[in-house]
């Protein structure tokens, strides 16, 4: 199959995988298919930005499965997929760690900053 598309297809296309149980309970790929902007660059080429270094190794395992499902739903067997690294956003941060959950919550009630130390709270372990 080698049916064209464009960038809107692809757009619809990356919608309607969001709304499968394509990344299954696979943390990562559901950020992946959430965060991820697909792009066509060329004919055939589709680049999705990721939000960092970390989902890289994580896109090359789901890649598979974003293949077969984007060459199934475009009707199209030559796309070719591959990602870049998007610079960071300037008040879009992932929360990770319990010190960036900490830091985060104590952004929005400061008093939790004495309480954590009156507590004698040490989240470095």
């Amino acid at each position: 199959m080698t049916n064209s598309f464009n960038q809107a297809d692809l757009e619809k296309a990356w919608e309607k995988m969001q709304q499968t149980d394509i990344a299954g309970n696979q943390h990562f790929n559901k950020i992946i298919l959430e965060d991820g902007e697909p792009a066509l660059n060329g004919k055939h080429s589709i680049v999705v930005t990721l939000g960092n270094q970390v989902l890289r190794e994580y896109f090359t395992k789901f890649k598979p499965q974003l293949f077969k499902f984007l060459s199934e739903e475009l009707q199209n067997d030559l796309i070719h997929l591959d990602y870049t690294i998007a610079t960071p956003k300037a008040g879009k941060k992932r929360i990770y760690t319990t010190q960036d959950k900490f830091e985060y919550l104590a952004n929005i009630n400061p008093a939790l900053v004495s309480l954590k130390n009156k507590l004698g709270l040490d989240f470095d372990n």
